[in-house]
C-alpha cells in the first residue's frame, strides 16, 4: 500500500525570491514618490494634453480647407494668443483702474466695515478677528502676487507643450499602436479617438463656463452698484476654471465689497451669487458637459473631489477628462474582456 503524505509544506522562499520581491517593492515606492514630487509636472503636462485634443479640431479643419497642417497649427495657436492678449488690451483699463480705485479706497471700506459691525452690534472679540483678516489679507498681497506670477509660467508651459504634442501627439501614438498585438490595435485606436473627442468637448465646455460666469457676474455686479463690476466679472470668470471652490473664491471678493454700501447688502450680494451659480449649476453644465464628456453628474462630483484631494486645483483641472478616459477604457475593453471570460 502506498504510504499517506500528511499535508505538504509550502517550500520556503529562497534568498534571491525574497530580494527579488524587495527590490519590486522599493521600486513601486520609488515610482510613487516620483510621481509625488513631479506631480505639478504631470497636472501640467495633462491639461497641455486635454488644450491640444480640444484644439485639434480646429486644426484638422483648417488642413481640410487646404492649409498645410504645420501653418494650420501656427494659424490657431496664433488666434487663441491674439484672442488672450485682445481680452487683456480691452479689460486692463477698466480692470486696473477699477483695481486702483478699490485699493485706494480699502481704508475707507475698512472703516465702513467696522462701522457695519458695529451697528450689527457684534462682540468686540469678532469686529476685532474681521479687523485682523482684513488686514491679514491686505498683507498676503505679496503671497497671491507670487502664485500669480507661478500661475502664469504655468499657462506659458501649457500653451508651449500642447503646441508641440498636436504634432508630436500623433508620431507618439502611431509608435505605441505598433507597440499593441495586431488584434487589438483597431480597438484602441476606436478608444483614443473617442478620449480626444472628450477632451475637446470638455474644453469647449470649460470654455464657455467662464465667458457666460463672466458676463453674468460683472452685469451682476454692474447692476447691484459693486466697486469695480469688470474685475469682479473677470474674476469670477477664471475662478470658474477651479472645480468646486472656484465659485466660492469668485464671490467673495464681492460680498465683502458689499458691506461698503450697507451692512446688510452682502446678503444680496451673496443671494444673487447663488442665483447665478445655481442656474448655472442645473442648466449651463448639464446641458454642456453631459453633451461633451457624457459623465453622470455623480461621477463628475466624485471625480472632481478625489482629484482635488490628491493633487489640489490641478488634480480637479484634469479629474473629469482622466474620469471620461477611465470610463472609455472600462466600458471598451475592460468590461467586454471580463464577460468573454466568464462567459466561458
Amino acid at each position: 500500500m502506498p504510504e499517506k503524505r500528511g499535508p505538504q509544506q509550502p517550500e520556503a522562499l529562497g534568498t534571491a525570491a525574497l530580494v527579488r520581491a524587495a527590490l519590486a517593492v522599493l521600486a513601486v515606492v520609488a515610482a510613487v514618490l516620483v510621481l509625488i514630487r513631479l506631480s505639478e509636472l504631470v497636472f501640467v503636462f495633462v491639461i497641455a494634453v486635454v488644450l491640444s485634443e480640444g484644439l485639434r479640431p480646429a486644426v484638422d479643419l483648417l488642413q481640410r480647407r487646404g492649409l498645410h497642417r504645420e501653418l494650420a497649427r501656427a494659424l490657431v495657436y496664433v488666434i487663441l494668443i491674439g484672442l488672450i492678449a485682445a481680452s487683456i488690451a480691452v479689460l486692463s483699463r477698466p480692470v486696473v483702474v477699477q483695481a486702483r480705485a478699490v485699493f485706494a479706497a480699502l481704508p475707507t471700506y475698512q472703516a465702513e466695515l467696522q462701522h457695519a459691525l458695529d451697528q450689527l452690534s457684534l462682540e468686540t472679540s469678532v469686529s476685532s478677528a474681521v479687523s485682523d483678516a482684513a488686514g491679514t489679507l491686505a498683507r498676503t498681497g505679496f503671497s497671491f502676487a507670487a502664485g500669480l506670477a507661478r500661475g502664469l509660467v504655468d499657462a506659458v508651459i501649457v500653451l508651449l507643450l500642447s503646441f508641440l504634442w498636436i504634432s508630436a501627439g500623433p508620431r507618439l501614438g502611431a509608435f505605441l499602436h505598433g507597440l499593441i498585438p495586431p488584434g487589438s490595435r483597431e480597438l484602441a485606436g476606436q478608444m483614443w479617438s473617442q478620449i480626444a473627442g472628450g477632451f475637446a468637448g470638455y474644453v469647449r465646455g470649460v470654455a464657455v463656463n467662464m465667458i457666460v460666469i463672466g458676463v453674468l457676474t460683472g452685469t451682476a455686479a454692474w447692476l447691484l452698484g459693486l466697486p469695480a463690476p469688470a474685475l469682479l466679472g473677470v474674476l469670477a470668470g477664471l475662478t470658474e476654471m477651479i472645480p468646486l471652490v472656484g465659485p466660492i473664491i469668485g464671490a467673495v471678493p464681492a460680498v465683502l465689497l458689499g458691506f461698503t454700501i450697507s451692512p446688510y447688502y452682502p446678503l444680496i450680494v451673496a443671494g444673487v451669487y447663488l442665483v447665478i451659480q445655481q442656474v448655472e449649476a442645473h442648466t449651463l453644465v448639464p446641458l454642456v458637459m453631459r453633451q461633451a464628456v457624457g459623465l453622470q453628474p455623480l461621477v463628475i462630483v466624485l471625480s472632481l473631489a478625489t482629484g482635488a484631494a490628491v493633487g489640489g486645483v490641478g488634480g480637479a483641472l484634469i479629474a473629469v477628462p482622466i474620469a471620461f478616459a477611465t470610463q472609455v477604457v472600462i466600458v471598451q475593453a475592460v468590461a467586454p474582456a471580463v464577460r468573454r471570460r466568464y462567459a466561458t
